[in-house]
């Protein structure tokens, strides 16, 4: 039964036709109020799939959620260059290479401390790229050489061949040497109008320089971020003089030093000595 308009009519279905018993006249009404169910049936459905298949949305690998680290702090020295592996977080859950990133692995060979960068590149539910400092130390291994044997024969006899056993000799590699101490600074001051700074500290024996840094705010300075001058001085003396034109006209800077030495070609570093207030001078 049907009950359209205050009237109630009788359906019958034979095969694929559809008889309506004394409404004959509102066949035309029936089709279209069918067609606007389907259309509407087809519309919800479609709405269903693309809510069911929409993706999730993408995490940012960005520094303040990320961390990135060596596996292991240590490898022994082979004699060869060696990938350095990191393990990488995400709010603190680990992330898997190759799933959830690439990165690109730096790379060590010869004894010494090192601070290297890591490029990692998010890819699956991650995006974006982060370089990342990690710290790995090679430290000294042990090499075995073995002589060949020696086989010596009987000059007029056809006596038994005598076999000499190889002689093992175990060569340990040159140890790492210690770093240096930490520096002290006296003074520091420069002219206002001058673009060179001079800062007076305690010699240490037996680096081979100084790295400088200068901030121009105190509380970047204790955290050691955004120097505005980076500079090595080469030599080990008790006056570095740093020049640079960004010193020009400040009204207030501070200054930090640590001392290094070098080993196999690479630096070893001391500690920063504490933040030192530059005197500007009129």
């Amino acid at each position: 039964m049907l009950f359209l308009c205050g009237k109630l009519y009788k359906i019958s279905f034979t095969n694929t036709y559809v008889f309506l018993k004394g409404g004959n006249r509102l066949m035309k009404q029936v089709k279209k109020i069918l067609a606007a169910l389907i259309v509407m049936t087809l519309v919800a459905s479609s709405f269903a799939v693309g809510a069911a298949t929409k993706s999730p949305e993408k995490k940012k690998l960005d520094p303040t959620k990320t961390t990135v680290a060596a596996v292991s702090a240590e490898v022994v020295y082979t004699g060869a260059e060696q990938e350095v592996d990191v393990v990488v977080k995400y709010e603190g859950e680990t992330l898997k290479e190759g799933v959830d990133y690439t990165v690109v692995k730096p790379k060590v060979k010869d004894v010494g401390t090192y601070e290297l960068e890591a490029k990692v590149t998010g890819i699956g539910h991650y995006e974006g790229e982060l370089t990342a400092k990690v710290t790995v130390t090679v430290r000294p291994g042990e090499t075995t050489t073995a002589q060949e044997p020696t086989t010596i024969a009987p000059e007029t006899t056809k006596a038994p061949v005598t076999t000499v056993a190889p002689v093992v000799t175990t060569t340990k590699a040159t140890a790492k040497p210690k770093a240096p101490g930490k520096v002290k600074i006296k003074k520091a001051y420069k002219k206002k109008s001058a673009k060179k700074l001079t800062v007076k500290i305690k010699k240490i024996k037996g680096v081979k320089g100084y790295q400088v840094r200068v901030f121009k705010n105190k509380k970047k300075a204790k955290k050691n971020k955004k120097a505005i001058v980076k500079k090595y001085v080469k030599k080990n003396k008790a006056k570095l003089v740093i020049k640079n034109k960004k010193l020009k006209k400040k009204k207030k800077l501070y200054v930090r030093v640590r001392a290094y030495k070098v080993f196999n070609g690479k630096k070893i570093f001391g500690k920063w000595s504490k933040v030192k207030k530059v005197k500007i001078k009129k």
